[in-house]
């Protein structure tokens, strides 16, 4: 018969509770659901055919590239499509 475990306390619980370190696969996990939260909005836009010309291409193509197993090329992709090719400002913070 397997010993008893006692159940992990949660952070809200007790605010003496030990620093414990994460489940394995928690932080997984929760990428996992926001991520397909943040799906939502592309999926919604999909169904309804209302997502922007240019996005719409631009997936086409990363998925086109990741089809032909050139996730460089698809990377170089995403890049574009999310920050575009405007120069990033090094050294200016303020």
């Amino acid at each position: 018969q397997a010993p008893h475990v006692a159940p992990r306390p949660s952070a809200t619980s007790s605010p003496t509770a030990p620093d414990l370190p994460p489940l394995p696969g928690n932080s997984a996990t929760m990428q996992y659901r926001q991520t397909d939260k943040y799906f939502e909005a592309l999926y919604d836009r999909l169904k309804h055919r209302t997502l922007h010309p240019e996005l719409r291409a631009g997936l086409w193509m990363m998925i086109s590239a990741m089809k032909e197993r050139n996730y460089l090329q698809a990377n170089d992709i995403y890049l574009k499509l999310a920050i575009g090719n405007a120069p990033w400002p090094i050294g200016v913070t303020q």
